[in-house]
């Protein structure tokens, strides 16, 4: 294993980053992705590479996928199988208008675009609000009975000492 496939989860408390609401983490290694899901469990940590399908993601205690947008447009009820998992759903690098609403209408959770201005417009024209592509993070806070991201890792916490000491 190289350096590249070591997580060095050591340097997040020191630079002042131990703050699931502030940071996450996305990474075109599977290893990588794991790792940081078991070292540091209520960050989002998000796959890359596009090869998985959400199950086999989130099987693996990976929170998130951030494909690009064209594996979304090949497998378009990935999106949505994410979603109905709990998992956020990015689709990188969106940068034609026909693919911004090709994802808008998806309901990724977040888009990564070169044009941030035309994405704004866009969404205004179609009247998406920014906080709706936070919409389904509120439905799966209502699935868990919780109103914020931080009752839910609240929640994920304890479940994880309660299956830790059985």
């Amino acid at each position: 294993m190289n350096n590249y496939e070591k997580p060095n989860v050591e340097i997040v408390p020191l630079n002042d980053l131990l703050d699931p609401e502030r940071v996450m983490f996305i990474s075109f290694s599977w290893h990588i992705c794991k790792e940081m899901a078991k070292k540091l469990p209520g960050f989002t940590v998000q796959y890359l590479e596009g090869d998985k399908n959400p199950e086999k993601v989130n099987a693996e205690g990976v929170n998130g996928i951030d494909y690009h947008f064209s594996k979304f447009n090949t497998h378009n009820k990935w999106v949505k199988e994410a979603q109905d998992l709990g998992m956020t759903v990015n689709a990188w690098t969106v940068n034609k208008e026909n693919n911004m609403e090709q994802m808008f209408n998806l309901g990724v959770n977040f888009l990564t675009t070169d044009n941030p201005l035309q994405a704004r417009t866009m969404m205004q024209e179609m009247n998406i609000k920014e906080t709706t592509l936070k919409y389904h993070n509120r439905n799966i806070y209502s699935k868990l009975g919780v109103s914020s991201r931080k009752q839910m890792l609240e929640i994920a916490a304890a479940l994880n000492l309660k299956r830790a000491s059985a």
